[in-house]
């Protein structure tokens, strides 16, 4: 059978929950992906299986350090942004330059899907702009919801006559990771 879409059924596994014992089956996935920024449940999966798990977070990170110098992350809601400075943190084992800080665009996740359009590109292209002028060439989408912004992103850094910008989208990174880490077996 042919397959359509991204990647095949035998390229990555989605974990939002399951069942323990199936990952110790020899019919088991090939790898892990958890799209929750900075969950627990891919130490747990390390912790207890040999097959690959990741997660957004790691994924978006990893991203935005290979395609350039510094990242900052756009994210919803107004009070996460600690989870994100303690999550890259965490990753690094300290703070780093490399990490020009997160902004809150002060949206939820299902607004920036039911309001008013204009609205919620006014909100992202001004808040995408406080992240460039901070240094960041690299933004990262630290919500799925944002999925499919990237364009909006820069446009808003553009607009403002700053140097435009690259946008890392994690579920698409994480995504495209996993399939990668089950295709080579690792």
């Amino acid at each position: 059978m042919e397959a359509k879409g991204l990647i095949t059924r035998f390229d990555g596994f989605l974990v939002c929950c399951c069942k323990w014992p199936r990952m110790y089956q020899a019919d088991s996935p090939d790898a892990y992906y958890v799209p929750v920024s900075d969950h627990p449940l891919v130490h747990i999966l390390r912790e207890r299986i040999t097959k690959p798990s990741l997660g957004i977070f790691e994924a978006a990170i990893v991203h935005s350090l290979l395609v350039g110098n510094r990242f900052g992350i756009i994210t919803t809601g107004t009070g996460s942004g600690h989870q994100y400075l303690a999550g890259v943190r965490n990753f690094f084992g300290a703070t780093t330059d490399r990490f020009t800080g997160v902004i809150c665009a002060g949206l939820g996740v299902v607004e920036l899907r039911t309001s008013a359009r204009a609205h919620v590109e006014r909100r992202m292209k001004e808040e995408s702009v406080k992240i460039a002028k901070a240094g960041a060439d690299v933004i990262v989408l630290g919500c799925a919801g944002m999925t499919g912004m990237e364009k909006l992103v820069q446009q808003g850094v553009l607009d403002a006559e700053l140097p435009p910008v690259k946008v890392v989208d994690g579920a698409k990174a994480g995504l495209q990771m996993v399939a990668s880490l089950a295709r080579l077996k690792l």
